[in-house]
């Protein structure tokens, strides 16, 4: 069989999740979405994509009520064995002995202190957040049809509300453009470089613009939630430190 007829016989028709489909691109599916961006400030359809080409790395559709019953399912062991869940939702070790933020597909963090278990997805048009915090019994599902949205700080104030934790009130400080200028360059977490330079008197990282706080540490302008810290020796940032709810990536500096 297919491996979207697999998807179908072995999880969406056994768990019940109806909402949920392979999208190709000629059936008619009820109730689909249109994917748009924003592009010099306005709202236009996202460019057009063949769900054949991601294939079993994405082309799915699901809703906000299917995406939960999967994530109950999980839990019960319904989609994969406890061991294989317990696999998916430990950090992994890298051969250095540091340990990840990563399970097998899975990210693990913390939202101050209470344990949470997430991943984010995107595609042309489509931006999602799922976020589940096990020992709060609380699953919070955002999904979006649009790449000008930030559906990661979008959950975070969710959960904040259904927790009752307080939103962070940062207040950032004044740096001339000669005190931003030590921190520009290129650094390589071991993926997709970041370079990190000056757009109007305004630091940018991989294109977002940051907000200072002090003390070498950047917020990002569109979520409270990200900071990035920059290590100094000799009075030149060697390494920019990016950590959002418990995930952290380490980039040092290349050029």
């Amino acid at each position: 069989m297919s491996y979207a007829e697999f998807l179908s016989d072995q999880f969406f028709s056994p768990l019940g999740l109806l909402e949920t489909h392979y999208l190709y691109n000629a059936p008619i599916i009820k109730n689909r979405a249109e994917g748009y961006e924003v592009r010099e400030g306005n709202l236009v359809n996202d460019d057009p994509l063949s769900m054949r080409l991601p294939y079993s790395a994405g082309s799915l559709g699901s809703t906000v009520m299917d995406l939960l019953r999967w994530q109950i399912a999980l839990d019960a062991n319904k989609v994969v064995s406890q061991v294989s869940y317990d696999r998916m939702t430990t950090p992994a070790i890298l051969n250095s002995g540091e340990k990840t933020t990563y399970g097998y597909g899975l990210a693990i963090g913390n939202l101050e202190g209470r344990h949470k278990i997430s991943h984010g997805g995107g595609i042309n048009g489509f931006l999602t957040q799922l976020s589940h915090y096990p020992d709060e019994d609380l699953t919070v599902v955002v999904l979006t049809n649009t790449t000008s949205a930030n559906p990661g700080p979008l959950e975070s104030r969710i959960a904040r509300a259904v927790l009752d934790i307080p939103e962070r009130r940062a207040t950032t400080v004044d740096l001339s453009e000669e005190e931003l200028q030590v921190y520009t360059g290129t650094y390589d977490p071991g993926r997709s470089p970041i370079e990190v330079s000056i757009e109007d008197g305004i630091l940018v990282a991989a294109g977002s613009r940051l907000r200072p706080i002090g003390n070498h540490v950047f917020l990002s302008a569109v979520d409270d939630y990200r900071e990035i810290t920059f290590t100094l020796s000799n009075g030149k940032a060697v390494n920019l430190r990016i950590e959002r709810e418990g995930h952290v990536t380490e980039a040092p500096r290349v050029r």
